[in-house]
């Protein structure tokens, strides 16, 4: 199987024992993002925009929840990126 490493919580490479289900969150704040700028971001934006958030890769015209729900999405520290529920809440502000 084939992974792509921007989508992998920084935590993984280190195939650390300690993973929690903040390496999905992760995963998914990658996704979401790509959902919500309506294209694929190539290798390169990827790894940048997940090292460094604040490169300009999130709309302005994106609402500022979602952008900070994003944001600390990509935490590199596990225990401080946005849980389900919370992802969950502030989606369900836009069903």
């Amino acid at each position: 199987m084939c992974f792509d490493t921007p989508f992998r919580a920084p935590e993984m490479k280190y195939l650390s024992r300690n993973l929690t289900n903040k390496v999905d969150i992760y995963s998914v704040g990658a996704v979401l993002l790509e959902m919500l700028i309506s294209h694929s971001i190539n290798h390169l934006e990827k790894i940048s925009a997940f090292e460094d958030v604040s490169i300009g890769l999130f709309p302005e015209v994106m609402d500022a929840n979602i952008t900070l729900m994003l944001k600390k999405s990509f935490d590199r520290n596990p225990c401080k990126r946005s849980s389900a529920n919370e992802i969950l809440n502030e989606l369900q502000k836009y069903v």
